[in-house]
């Protein structure tokens, strides 16, 4: 799971999903303002599978959806998906560990970043 296809996170998180490819055939779930796409990584290629609308944006404020909730369910289940690896949140509900833990998924978190922390631009010291 990463925030957006552009940027540092996505390049990592390909990198990554280039290394487990030979034992795992991984996904990536990537979120904008008010869409989802999901990728298929194979051959080392990042494959665009499915692109979703939102009609209702996650919410700023609370992190959250019912439609996102609803959405990435059916995208778990309907990918058969095993694991869930979150990199990055932005754009994304943070129900979707909880939506995962439901659907009986282990979830590993190794955030890129500190967005959770700080959501400015950098986490420049204990104050800000």
């Amino acid at each position: 799971v990463v925030a957006a296809t552009g940027g540092g996170t996505p390049q990592t998180n390909l990198d990554l999903m280039r290394g487990l490819e030979a034992g795992f055939e991984p996904f990536i779930l990537a979120a904008a303002e008010g869409r989802m796409e999901l990728s298929r990584v194979s051959g080392g290629r990042q494959e665009l599978v499915g692109r979703i609308a939102l009609a209702e944006r996650v919410d700023p404020v609370s992190h959250d959806s019912a439609e996102y909730r609803r959405t990435v369910a059916k995208i778990l289940r309907d990918w058969s998906i095993a694991l869930v690896h979150v990199r990055h949140l932005a754009w994304h509900g943070l129900s979707l560990v909880a939506v995962a833990k439901q659907l009986g998924l282990p979830v590993v978190v190794s955030f890129h970043d500190y967005y959770c922390l700080c959501p400015s631009l950098k986490l420049l010291d204990e104050q800000s």
